[in-house]
């Protein structure tokens, strides 16, 4: 499993597309990827949406759990496989997000990167279903020594395959 961070800046989702188009600290870019409150937030620029991964610059990783696209972010936990775990055995079903976003990335790659870089690179790539998305932001956190925040993909429209 391959766990991401950056240096202090947030983390960005986009169509991998657009990836080339962002300018990162020498540009608005960077001020615009700031702009947002709370977990996580939608911004526009160059053409098409960006979704800014707020908080704090925590380690993120990638999983599919029935069905669905997620990114975890490691607040506090002894070790991975406690995050994980939690991940695994929480009830996004019965649990309302802590927020939504509508999402339009205009593409079904996704690619995750730090929003200083000019002209990133992807850190984390993911395939989606559809190209009409809910992010939803849940807070998973059973116990006083695990923590994570989980962002999960929510296709409005599954492609047909």
């Amino acid at each position: 499993m391959n766990w991401v961070q950056t240096a202090g800046a947030p983390l960005l989702l986009a169509n991998s597309q657009f990836l080339m188009c962002w300018q990162g600290f020498e540009a608005d870019d960077y001020e615009l990827a700031f702009s947002v409150e709370g977990y996580s937030g939608k911004i526009e620029s160059h053409g098409t949406e960006y979704i800014v991964l707020n908080d704090e610059p925590l380690q993120t990783t990638v999983l599919r759990i029935d069905g669905y696209a997620m990114f975890v972010r490691w607040r506090f936990a002894p070790n991975a496989e406690a995050i994980l775990s939690a991940v695994h055995e929480f009830a996004f079903a019965e649990t309302l997000p802590e927020e939504e976003v509508e999402f339009s990335p205009g593409g079904l790659h996704l690619s995750l990167f730090d929003a200083a870089s000019k002209s990133p690179f992807s850190l984390l790539s993911i395939e989606v279903d559809s190209t009409i998305l809910t992010f939803q932001t849940f807070v998973v956190s059973p116990s006083t020594d695990v923590g994570a925040i989980v962002h999960r993909l929510v296709p409005r429209f599954k492609r047909q395959v």
